[in-house]
């Protein structure tokens, strides 16, 4: 087999092994995405959950988004649930077969501990309205990385498994402290230039 050809066989049987336990289950043959369902946790937050209609393969998506400024004050809100390219994260993800699960923390602006509590909750919340999921996986990014990487530690028992994107999970005091710096540094020299 040549390379390139070994290369595409090896990448097609990688799409098939994931895709399979969404493919395969008779009347689950795919999945059909459907409405979400917004409403307000007991911290406040507000939540959106999405079930496909059909296809679902029992297991649940959380995602924990990245920081909103508190500064101008604006409403508590989704947010970070459009790709680029205008793909609908929670539409994607039920399309592959999975429950979309998010919340809003209840505040802007820097919420870690805040965002730790509302996830917490939405996950409890999701078990009361459809059940225990098979599996649950915790996805963050920036903010919500360093969200998704405290409830890993914190509340192994939750989660099958949790993903941190670009979260500031080293020393974030250290981080801030590196960037204010180097934010006044580029000023200073740009003004001396």
């Amino acid at each position: 087999m040549k390379p390139r050809s070994r290369t595409v066989f090896f990448a097609a049987a990688l799409v098939a092994a994931v895709l399979q336990p969404t493919l395969s289950y008779g009347q689950f043959a795919f999945a059909v995405p459907a409405p979400c369902t917004d409403g307000t946790l007991p911290s406040g937050a507000l939540s959106r959950i999405c079930v496909p209609s059909a296809g679902w393969n029992g297991a649940l998506v959380v995602f924990a988004h990245g920081y909103v400024s508190a500064v101008p004050p604006e409403p508590i809100a989704f947010h970070n649930l459009m790709l680029p390219d205008g793909t609908d994260v929670p539409t994607l993800v039920q399309l592959l077969g999975y429950t979309f699960a998010t919340t809003s923390y209840r505040q802007n602006g820097l919420a870690i501990l805040e965002g730790v509590e509302d996830t917490r909750e939405l996950v409890f919340a999701f078990g009361a309205d459809y059940g225990a999921p098979k599996k649950t996986y915790l996805m963050g990014v920036s903010e919500g990385g360093l969200v998704a990487t405290l409830l890993a530690e914190q509340s192994p028992d939750l989660f099958t498994s949790a993903l941190a994107a670009c979260g500031p999970i080293g020393s974030f005091k250290w981080q801030i402290d590196y960037f204010g710096d180097f934010n006044n540094f580029a000023s200073t020299r740009r003004t001396a230039i």
